[in-house]
């Protein structure tokens, strides 16, 4: 089944807070637009939502 095609948009923004942390915040399908992203057999399977994940990184 042919679904034709479909744009979604990602962001992250990262922060140095001190010499040796960051933070970090990645968003992932920024709007939150849903579509079929396969069809067939009788189902219907749809795109992942919106997802937002924040890293706290320390190296030394």
């Amino acid at each position: 089944m042919e679904n034709g095609g479909h744009v979604t948009y990602d962001a992250a923004v990262s922060y140095q807070v001190l010499d040796n942390t960051s933070v970090a915040v990645n968003v992932s399908n920024l709007f939150d637009k849903k579509y079929i992203a396969y069809g067939g057999f009788g189902a219907d399977f749809y795109n992942p939502g919106r997802e937002i994940t924040a890293t706290l990184r320390r190296t030394w």
